[in-house]
């Protein structure tokens, strides 16, 4: 009994690591999605692109970290077309962020690298192999016909779906 408890602990460990991992990659995706929302938000109400960029950057800035999101690097892009628009016509503003989260941070234990957490990491995955097909999408209204992939994984869901 012994010998088996020492052989299978480190696995077992490894396990839970990896269950844990996987659980705070998925809370600061979560997160950095909040963060975006708050930088449309914050921007769709300032009266100059300048300000909206300005103001969705301090929005999102301070949504991570209220979320205790350690990125090290924090990027937001808005789309501020909508200041074009006509006074009186409706408009949309838009706002996407990256963040760089370090590896040792998500996993508690030490582990080098970084980790893009964001759409940009899909878009980037498809300039990397274009032959695939990328999609993002919720998992409880996945956008393709029955039978119509061979393949779908969700990686690191929530498990709300």
């Amino acid at each position: 009994m012994a010998l088996e408890t020492v052989i299978l602990a480190p696995a077992m460990v490894a396990f839970v690591a990896l269950i844990v991992f996987g659980a705070r990659v998925s809370l600061a995706q979560q997160a950095v999605q909040v963060a975006a929302n708050d930088a449309a938000r914050s921007a769709s109400i300032e009266r100059t692109q300048g300000a909206a960029q300005a103001s969705s950057h301090r929005s999102a800035t301070a949504s991570l970290t209220s979320q205790d999101v350690d990125c090290t690097n924090v990027r937001v892009n808005v789309d501020a077309s909508g200041f074009a628009t006509a006074l009186g016509e409706s408009a949309t503003v838009g706002a996407s962020v990256t963040c760089t989260v370090s590896m040792g941070s998500l996993s508690m234990l030490g582990i080098p690298g970084h980790m893009d957490i964001s759409r940009e990491a899909i878009k980037r995955a498809c300039k990397r192999a274009p032959q695939l097909e990328w999609l993002v999408a919720s998992m409880a209204r996945v956008p393709l016909a029955d039978a119509s992939c061979d393949l779908l994984a969700s990686v690191f869901s929530p498990l709300d779906w």
